[in-house]
């Protein structure tokens, strides 16, 4: 019944899920980026701001 008034209901779970992981990538990708790891202060940086985020 609900799925006929409103749609389909999404997998809220999965969708946390797959948003952490890309999340998570996201942060794998900045911090092996050349820029970054050829300059230290820049790898100290995505540290600080990953932990705020």
């Amino acid at each position: 019944m609900v799925t006929a008034i409103v749609g389909p209901v999404g997998d809220r779970a999965a969708a946390r899920a797959a948003d952490r992981a890309d999340r998570t990538a996201l942060w794998e990708w900045l911090a092996a980026h050349p820029v970054v790891l050829a300059q230290p202060a820049l790898d100290a940086w995505v540290a600080h701001v990953r932990g705020a985020a």
